[in-house]
This record gives C-alpha cells, sequence and structure tokens, in this order.
C-alpha cells in the first residue's frame, strides 16, 4: 500500500515537471529564463563577381542566398533599437530575432546590398567610421581606400525604415590606432576622454542626418573591460565585438555588451 502511494507521488511529481519545463519553453517565460537566442550575421563590402567573395567580401549572389534562407527559416530582422526596447524595457521580439550588420559604410552596402535588402524587406545595420563618410582616400594619410557612401545616400537609406546607422567609431578604426592601442599614449583620465569625445563626435554626425546613435561594433574586434566601460558611461547602449558565436538575449542590460557575430566564411 505504502509503495502504491509513493509511486503515485512520483507520477504526480513527474507530470508537474514536465508540464512546469513546458511552460518555461513558451514565451514570456523562455526569455525570462532561456533568454531569446540572437545571430547576428557581419558583413563589410559587396562585389559583383562571386570569385571575389572573402570575409572581407560578399557577392551580390551570396547575399541574396543568405536573405533566402534567412527568410527561409523564419527569422525577423530588427534593429538595436528593437533589442535594447527588450532588454531594458520588456518590449516584444519576434519568435526567431536576427540582426543583419554591415561594417565600415562602404558604398557597395547602398548601391548593392540596399536593393536586395528591399527586395526581402529585412532591416540592417551600418556601422560607419565618421571621417571616411564620402571618401575613397583616408583623410589622414591619403591611402585609397574603398569607396564609403555619402551623407544624402546614408540619409536615403535611413529614410527607408529599413537601414539603421551606428558607430564605428569617428576615427579609431586602424590597425595600430584603435580603443585599446592608443591606451598607453596617454593617461587614463586623457584616454578616457579621447573615446568619449570620438564617440560623441560621431553620435552628433549621425544625429543630424537623422539617426539615433545608440551601439558601437569595435573596429577590429579589439576591446577590453575599460572600453566597455567608458563606452557605458557614454550613453552607449550596446556594443558588438568580432568574437565568433550566437547570443541569448535576456531582459537585462548585461545582455547588450559584448555580442557576438557571424562572419562570412570563403
Amino acid at each position: 500500500m505504502k509503495l502504491k502511494i509513493k509511486l503515485t507521488h512520483f507520477f504526480i511529481w513527474a507530470i508537474l515537471c514536465a508540464a512546469s519545463f513546458n511552460l518555461l519553453l513558451r514565451d514570456p517565460f523562455k526569455s525570462i529564463f532561456l533568454g531569446h537566442e540572437l545571430p547576428i550575421m557581419a558583413y563589410h563590402n559587396f562585389v559583383d563577381n562571386s570569385k571575389a567573395t572573402d570575409t572581407m567580401n560578399t557577392s551580390v549572389e551570396q547575399f541574396h542566398k543568405d536573405l533566402e534562407s534567412i527568410k527561409r527559416q523564419g527569422y525577423t530582422s530588427i534593429f538595436l533599437s528593437d533589442l535594447i526596447a527588450f532588454c531594458e524595457k520588456g518590449a516584444d521580439l519576434p519568435d526567431k530575432p536576427i540582426l543583419i550588420t554591415f561594417d565600415d559604410g562602404y558604398i557597395s552596402n547602398y548601391n548593392l546590398a540596399f536593393p536586395i535588402l528591399k527586395e526581402f524587406k529585412m532591416k540592417a545595420t551600418i556601422f560607419i567610421v565618421g571621417c571616411n563618410v564620402g571618401r575613397k582616400t583616408d583623410v589622414i594619410t591619403g591611402e585609397k581606400l574603398i569607396e564609403h557612401f555619402s551623407d544624402s545616400q546614408a540619409k536615403e537609406m535611413l529614410n527607408s525604415g529599413l537601414i539603421d546607422i551606428q558607430l564605428h567609431t569617428f576615427n579609431l578604426h586602424r590597425p595600430n590606432f584603435n580603443m585599446v592601442s592608443i591606451r598607453d599614449l596617454m593617461t587614463k583620465d586623457r584616454y578616457a576622454a579621447y573615446i568619449r569625445n570620438d564617440t560623441w563626435a560621431l553620435a552628433a554626425y549621425i544625429s543630424r542626418i537623422g539617426g539615433n546613435a545608440n551601439s558601437l561594433a569595435y573596429p577590429y574586434g579589439f576591446y577590453n573591460s575599460q572600453t566597455e566601460k567608458i563606452l557605458k558611461d557614454s550613453g552607449i547602449k550596446a556594443t558588438l565585438t568580432s568574437d565568433r558565436g550566437i547570443n541569448y538575449i535576456y531582459k537585462n542590460k548585461k545582455s547588450l555588451y559584448g555580442l557576438k557575430r557571424l562572419f562570412p566564411i570563403k
């Protein structure tokens, strides 16, 4: 008799555990306890020639296939402002959110990738280097650059509702002159002020063309705990790295920093 009672209690306990686990797998409990899985795609320049594709250059053919795959798998593209609203205010996210990002601000983002985004009605975020907007040569060294899109082209993309423009620093996008490397060139206070001023200069530009700066992608992926703190104190609400992987996002602000990304593979 006692054994039957114990077995009955065990089965009731097992059923309750299974029901509770099933409940946790559903929104809103899933996003609270298990988080949202968030892939972030990262691209740079786009080219017509499929043979030129590598980690920095993606062919229009491949980008079209990527968006087809994203759509087929049921993902919904979002902006970082949507992610920030989820983490800070508990706003809703789609069941399968995805961020599509471009770094640097090349003109190919405008004349090659933008039309494909319009075709699929998908959103993308472009992280621009402020000092290179509209330029074909480096503002300091004069060396030749891949052309970057202009103010008017940036405004057109912003006005479409499919493009968000964010920060890739104003002038800290160099292998040997970036947010981490300049630390040894100045005092701690001057270093923090330098990064803040660079950040605010680009944020002001983005505001002037009709955008709303809230996030920064680290040039070359160089970052540390110090840069994270300075950017938080400067009003940056999300940071993206070059660390590879998929993110799990929870309803708290900590989820917004040090975000991982997925880069194209040759």
